[in-house]
């Protein structure tokens, strides 16, 4: 099986990634005498430690190097004072890694703080993506590589593509990818019950499609400065040349103050974020694609 057309299957490379990279990885000896991993910090930055196009990065970082080359994907080092797959900010200093690719966009992989890294390295999962090539903005899953790095040593690399992806086509249609079939955020909107009172209210918030899952209470909470609020996730359906979006729109005290829509694109890889602004402090609240639960972040 070719690596195009294939995703991720998600559990395979959880097992996987662990098994491969315990007999791939240095043993205890040179693990002791190899230098820090974060040294390579240390070197001053050249050109070919810039961020190539194609990294993904979903907020601002201090530091990258170039990690190795494996074939043609040149693998980074980052430090970053929030996670550059989910924008949380709140776990201090981070190191991350992420790649770049001709034709090809990588997911960084989760980022671990700095002093758990001097502790146990990190292990994770490169998702190399293809381009967008449908209305229905879905990104097939090329490359996948399991990542094993520090706190000692160069990281170890394992190419997993033809061991833990499967055949897109063999999951869902188009017209099932296009309202977002593979998103665990969006089956679980399907299956909540509907906010029918406020879908009037939202539909025209949004200026989308009238929403075809949703829109979906998260329940009322109290925030500092906020009052009583309420978050609703929908899913709007594709229109024109536009796919299908998922919106979180955000009430506060009965009104709706803010609504964030983001196509199943983005969807697939950062879920959606909206942010509030009240009496100077922003609140933002995130929901992943896995359907995790709320994230909130507060800023002054």
């Amino acid at each position: 099986m070719t690596p195009s057309g294939r995703t991720i299957a998600a559990i395979a490379v959880a097992g996987l990634a662990a098994g491969v990279l315990v007999g791939a990885g240095a043993g205890p000896l040179t693990q002791a005498v190899s230098a820090e991993s974060l040294a390579v910090f240390d070197r001053e930055s050249t050109p070919a430690d810039e961020l190539a196009p194609g990294v993904v990065t979903y907020g601002p970082f201090s530091a990258s190097r170039l990690l190795t080359e494996f074939d043609d994907v040149r693998v980074f080092a980052v430090r970053a004072d929030q996670d550059l797959r989910t924008g949380l900010d709140d776990l201090g200093p981070l190191v991350c890694v992420s790649a770049a690719a001709p034709g090809r966009e990588f997911v960084p992989t989760s980022c671990v703080p700095e002093e758990v890294f001097r502790e146990q390295g990190m292990r994770g999962v490169l998702r190399g993506l293809a381009p967008a090539g449908s209305v229905g903005g879905y990104r097939d899953v090329e490359r996948v590589l399991a990542v094993e790095w520090g706190p000692r040593g160069g990281p170890r690399i394992v190419d997993m593509t033809d061991s833990t992806v499967v055949a897109l086509d063999d999951l869902f249609t188009d017209d099932e990818l296009a309202l977002g079939a593979d998103i665990p955020l969006v089956r679980a909107m399907r299956d909540a019950p509907t906010a029918d009172d406020v879908a009037e209210e939202i539909n025209a918030l949004t200026e989308l499609p009238a929403a075809i899952a949703g829109p979906v209470s998260y329940g009322e909470s109290g925030y500092d400065g906020l009052g009583i609020t309420e978050l609703f996730a929908s899913l709007h359906p594709p229109m024109d040349d536009q796919e299908a979006h998922v919106c979180l729109s955000f009430r506060v005290e009965g009104e709706f103050v803010a609504w964030q829509c983001n196509p199943l694109e983005t969807v697939r890889i950062r879920g959606v974020r909206v942010v509030v602004e009240h009496d100077g402090v922003q609140t933002a609240f995130r929901i992943g694609p896995n359907n995790e639960g709320i994230n909130v972040e507060q800023t002054s």
